[in-house]
């Protein structure tokens, strides 16, 4: 997204416009961008400044960090913030400063629900689809080295 600073009146302006979702660039760690970016967004010139203020929505399919399947995940920027120093007549490419508050909002800890039981460590199974019977490793616990201490 590209704004004019010329056609940016003093009384501001609002912009609404949809970026492809191509504009995310590469889908890294499991992320697949599925819908446009959807932007609302406030523009005006303080001084020599551009202050973009909006929100950003778009859609994209995440990988759960659980049981590896994919899920549809709504982002949503509320506070999308953007300024900069102009000098004259030019344009201002957002794509960038856009990109990166999305990417910014995806979760931490993807996951397809809450409830995700994940997957057995021993055999792969989806524990969500049924049981599984494997023996689960006994992992000593931090302290069992003083299990072995006489008082």
């Amino acid at each position: 997204m590209k704004v004019k600073v010329a056609r940016v009146p003093k009384s501001g302006i609002i912009l609404e416009e949809e970026e492809p979702p191509e504009i995310m660039g590469e889908s890294l760690g499991g992320v697949e961008y599925k819908e446009p970016v959807h932007a609302r967004i406030s523009v005006s010139l303080v001084g020599r400044t551009l202050v973009v203020l909006g929100n950003l929505t778009t859609s994209a399919a995440l990988e759960c960090n659980r049981c590896l399947k994919k899920f549809d995940y709504r982002i949503e920027v509320p506070d999308y913030r953007f300024t900069a120093e102009v000098k004259g007549d030019e344009t201002v490419d957002l794509t960038e400063s856009i990109r990166e508050g999305i990417i910014l909002n995806l979760p931490m800890k993807r996951l397809c629900s809450p409830e995700c039981k994940g997957l057995c460590p021993a055999c792969g199974r989806d524990l969500n689809a049924s049981v599984c019977n494997c023996k689960k490793p006994e992992v000593p616990g931090p302290f069992s080295q003083l299990d072995s201490l006489k008082p």
